[in-house]
């Protein structure tokens, strides 16, 4: 293999850690602390709504997913919090996976531009 294709793997692995990084700063430039920990509050609060909803409408299924009966919760009065703790997220389905994954990756990139911009982290003190 000629020397110049060696290097690519590692040339691609850099690329696809910095582009997010430069993706993340551009998206958030111009932006204020104050702002940012909203939009990660935000990003927090939805992701964090529709898993209980998801897991809440799960459990009350009349035919639960044998994922769920699987994991000891068909059936039984447990609460989203509880079922969610046992792992019920690994039960719904990829879309509802998807679209928590997608609040958290913008609750992240709200957190990066906290961090590169010096603020203090949503709710506390610095």
């Amino acid at each position: 293999m000629p020397a110049r294709f060696r290097s690519m793997p590692a040339a691609l692995a850099v690329l696809a850690a910095v582009v997010p990084a430069m993706t993340a700063r551009a998206q958030t430039a111009g932006t204020g602390c104050s702002e940012l920990a909203a939009r990660y509050d935000e990003a927090i609060r939805t992701a964090d709504g529709l898993v209980m909803a998801a897991v809440e409408h799960a459990l009350k299924a009349s035919d639960t997913s044998g994922a769920l009966k699987q994991l000891g919760l068909g059936g039984q009065g447990v609460s989203p919090e509880q079922a969610v703790r046992r792992g019920a997220l690994a039960a719904l389905p990829p879309t509802t996976q998807g679209a928590v994954a997608i609040y958290l990756l913008r609750a992240n990139t709200a957190m990066q531009a906290l961090v590169w911009k010096g603020c203090p982290p949503p709710g506390g003190q610095n």
